[in-house]
């Protein structure tokens, strides 16, 4: 491509600016993290994990950069901070995510989480690699189970240190306040972690399938009328039975029922309800309509209770 003259940079904060937007585009994938690694690797040409700055130079002229010998040493302090004289993986991954000073004249930083449009680009790219990892060949994504993963203490709650462990693994290379941005993003009820169902929203991309309704489930009115003259309706235990399945089942109650589970539920606590199996697959599906694999049970209560 065409080299970008040195007249057209007014100073090294301007250089830095347009060489952090040429590899970010470099380093973009169209599946997956950012290609970082393989980048850094391929400046890198001695392959021994660090980047002089002949190395540099030679990179930033294959991108169509000619910079002069000082402007080079000016990029190699953007990326070196502690001065050392080469760029190693996490120096190179930093530039490239870090974020842009965003101070105030005093030095402290803008209370503005969240705001930030690149944190929505953020937000994206962290859904599409989940999406990705819980995605099953067969049945319902893996939502439960990597969610399970990735909070470490099992107390329901993904902390910012368990997430930035999960964004590393991932192959992301966050600051610490572009992870609190994300976090503040995903996290609705402000309680400072994720926990189970915003985890299932960032992972579905917070959309309602067609079949939600606001409120409750969109289940088909015969079914609905079949399963309230069971025993265990017309007794007032609905909501006792499916909490107890509830706690059977699960670690920690989560208000949830895996779909297999509502199932057993449904075949062995309304067995004289009697489905068909279409009609069993048609509730499931109501149920479920987002195909999480997971069912909130007190809609499904509210919905045949109503």
């Amino acid at each position: 491509g065409k080299k970008k003259r040195r007249n057209e940079y007014d100073d090294d904060d301007e250089i830095s600016r347009k060489l952090k937007k040429e590899f970010k585009r470099v380093t973009k994938s169209s599946s997956g993290p950012p290609r970082i690694r393989s980048v850094f690797e391929e400046i890198d040409t001695n392959g021994n994990g660090k980047i002089d700055e002949s190395e540099l130079r030679r990179g930033l002229d294959t991108m169509g950069f000619e910079l002069s010998r000082r402007e080079v040493k000016n990029v190699m302090k953007k990326f070196d901070d502690r001065d050392r004289g080469e760029i190693d993986f996490d120096d190179f991954a930093y530039f490239l995510t870090g974020e842009d000073k965003d101070e105030d004249e005093d030095g402290s930083d803008r209370d503005d989480s969240g705001d930030d449009s690149d944190t929505d680009e953020l937000v994206e790219m962290v859904r599409k690699e989940f999406k990705r990892i819980t995605k099953s060949s067969r049945g319902p994504p893996r939502i439960q189970s990597t969610f399970d993963e990735v909070d470490e203490n099992g107390d329901g709650i993904v902390s910012k240190r368990e997430f930035r462990n999960a964004l590393d693994e991932m192959g992301f290379r966050f600051s610490e306040r572009q992870i609190k941005d994300i976090l503040f993003k995903i996290d609705k009820n402000r309680d400072g972690g994720c926990d189970y169902e915003e985890f299932e929203n960032l992972c579905v991309g917070g959309k309602r399938g067609k079949k939600g309704k606001k409120g409750g489930f969109d289940i088909d009115s015969d079914i609905v009328k079949k399963i309230r003259k069971s025993k265990v309706v017309k007794r007032g235990k609905l909501v006792r039975e499916l909490e107890s399945m509830d706690q059977d089942v699960n670690r920690r109650s989560k208000e949830y029922l895996k779909v297999s589970d509502f199932e057993d539920f449904v075949k062995e606590s309304l067995d004289d309800v009697r489905l068909s199996r279409s009609e069993m697959k048609d509730l499931l599906k109501s149920v479920d309509p987002d195909d999480t694999g997971k069912v909130k049970y007190g809609k499904f209560a509210d919905v045949i209770e109503r």
